[in-house]
């Protein structure tokens, strides 16, 4: 038989009326192993505020799979987030959600958020295996993001990219989250 009982307000219990109210506690920003498992919180300043849990393992297991698979849940989200977001991979036939992010609003520049975690030095990479295996209805939005977000390779020197209008280290978290305490 299990028997759960509340341990009283962890920072995420129904005291928190906004998301500004969200103190994040030390203990809970690492794993019981001691890795790093806040990967991401745009403050409590932010109205609307993002966290992102998941670790570098978590993080390199994702950037290792082809396929990545997105779940959103609303039942489960604590009161003042709208939503818990997964990015998921399938390995041995289980679903195995690695990155968890609580959403506070369902718009997609808020998801467009949750995805810059691959290493900068993967982007170029991943995103050649995305637009390679990408439906013909979506290569124009790859086009744009290529132009604006990884840079169009060159004409007469297909091993240099032009430099998009948002560069890679502007929008890509994943080296800084390594450097959280």
């Amino acid at each position: 038989m299990i028997n759960r009982t509340s341990s009283g307000n962890n920072g995420f219990g129904k005291d928190c009326a906004t998301l500004k109210d969200i103190v994040i506690k030390e203990k809970y920003k690492k794993t019981v192993s001691g890795k790093n498992f806040l990967l991401y919180d745009s403050g409590e300043s932010d109205p609307n505020r993002i966290i992102i849990l998941g670790t570098l393992d978590n993080l390199l297991l994702l950037n290792s799979e082809e396929v990545w698979y997105a779940n959103g849940t609303f039942d489960i989200s604590p009161e003042v987030f709208t939503q818990v977001f997964t990015i998921n991979v399938v390995i041995n036939n289980k679903n195995i959600p690695l990155i968890y992010a609580l959403l506070p609003n369902k718009e997609e520049i808020t998801y467009s958020k949750v995805i810059p975690f691959v290493p900068v030095r993967d982007v170029i990479f991943v995103f050649k295996q995305l637009s390679c295996t990408a439906p013909a209805e979506i290569k124009d939005l790859f086009g744009y993001f290529e132009k604006n977000y990884i840079g169009l390779i060159k004409e007469k020197e297909a091993s240099l990219r032009s430099v998009p209008s948002f560069p890679i280290q502007t929008w890509n978290v994943f080296d800084r989250d390594q450097k959280t305490p």
